[in-house]
């Protein structure tokens, strides 16, 4: 996910200069077939990208975008695609009326989804949102006061199992989420498998209590609402609640930016190995 320039273009509605948005390989160029092309964005219907939901294929133009800020770039490019997720899975719940819960739980809540997942539903007021975090970030996630209670992994026996709650788990740790499922049981109404921060530590969740987990697909949602909505009114919601966000994340996140092959391979190595600061957002640059 970032931001690139058009530097050559066949195509009469697509400028060189033209500043755009979109998913990109890992590379300091690339080539598209264009298609689809408006006043606001085009697509890629080349082959290679035939496999992938609609919104992996589309470029978006900066010149287009009523909440484009060169100034934050990095900042869009750090929490756009993950706010979308996040702000899709809250207005999945609200579309099935959270399927009854009063309570979220939200697994790895110091990441950066999680983080935009408490933000839509403290918007909603519908819901309590319960962090579920390691004891180290525990602080980081009261100071944002995004959650309404804060515990660790190690503190999960202690939730009150008598409200009914659905999980959204960005963590992907099998005995975690088994943990949460035994703990509530039935009153687990909607389980909801997103992330995999804890990846070392995925596993079976076949058999447990209360909902059966499912994955959420976020293009699939894109697609249903854009049916029922229409597209420019789904974006105008989208986008006035991620220009809040952002305001938000001014209060707390610190962008990095790694630049260079040896910078980007030692920020990878320290996010695998843990050692990722939650307040700070990373950028890789080759």
């Amino acid at each position: 996910m970032g931001w690139a320039d058009v530097i050559a273009s066949a195509h009469p509605d697509i400028e060189v200069g033209e500043r755009v948005w979109g998913f990109f390989p890992y590379t300091n160029y690339h080539r598209i077939e264009a298609g689809q092309v408006t006043s606001s964005s085009f697509k890629d219907i080349g082959l290679h990208r035939a496999k992938h939901a609609p919104v992996y294929c589309q470029f978006d133009k900066a010149s287009a975008n009523p909440l484009y800020d060169n100034a934050r770039e990095g900042q869009d490019s750090l929490l756009r695609g993950l706010f979308m997720t996040s702000w899709l899975v809250e207005d999945f719940l609200n579309e099935n009326s959270a399927f009854g819960a009063e309570l979220c739980l939200i697994t790895s809540a110091s990441s950066k989804t999680s983080i935009a997942l408490a933000f839509a539903v403290k918007q909603r007021g519908q819901m309590k949102s319960i962090a579920i975090t390691s004891e180290k970030n525990r602080a980081f996630c009261e100071s944002l006061e995004c959650y309404d209670e804060v515990h660790s992994y190690q503190q999960i026996e202690q939730l009150d199992a008598s409200a009914p709650a659905v999980i959204v788990d960005m963590a992907g740790s099998a005995a975690t989420l088994a943990q949460c499922h035994q703990h509530f049981g039935d009153n687990i109404k909607y389980s909801c498998l997103i992330g995999a921060t804890h990846y070392q530590e995925a596993g079976a969740t076949d058999n447990l209590p209360g909902a059966k987990p499912e994955f959420f697909f976020a293009p699939a949602h894109v697609q249903e609402r854009s049916k029922t909505l229409g597209a420019a009114v789904l974006m105008t919601l989208l986008g006035g609640s991620y220009a809040q966000f952002r305001e938000f994340c001014d209060g707390w996140m610190t962008v990095k930016c790694a630049e260079g092959s040896e910078a980007v391979s030692e920020a990878y190595r320290s996010i695998l190995a843990g050692g990722a600061e939650p307040q700070v957002g990373q950028l890789v640059k080759i």
